[in-house]
C-alpha cells in the first residue's frame, strides 16, 4: 500500500507517458516496491494523487501514438516501386 503522497519527492523518477485513469494527466512519479507478487511498478499522477499499480497488461495510449508514428515513418522512407 502506498501511504504518502510520493508526487513532491525530488528523488523519484517522473514518467510523462503514463496516463492517469482518473484525471487523464500524463505524468506520474513511479516506484517499485516488494509485494506479495515481487517486485511491482507504482505510479502516482502529478496532478490529482491517484495511484496505482502498473498491472503489465495495459498498453499506455502514449506508446502507442509514437509506436504508429514510427511505423509511418518506415513506410515513408520505404523505396517505391
Amino acid at each position: 500500500t502506498i501511504l504518502a503522497d510520493v508526487t513532491t519527492d525530488p528523488t523519484l523518477p517522473i514518467s510523462k507517458g503514463m496516463r492517469c485513469d482518473r484525471c487523464k494527466h500524463n505524468e506520474a512519479v513511479f516506484f517499485s516496491m516488494a509485494t506479495s507478487e515481487g517486485m511491482s511498478l507504482f505510479f502516482q499522477c502529478k496532478l490529482c494523487a491517484h495511484k496505482w499499480k502498473d498491472t503489465g497488461d495495459a498498453v499506455n495510449d502514449w506508446q502507442v501514438l509514437v509506436e504508429c508514428i514510427n511505423i509511418v515513418l518506415v513506410i515513408l522512407q520505404f523505396p517505391k516501386n
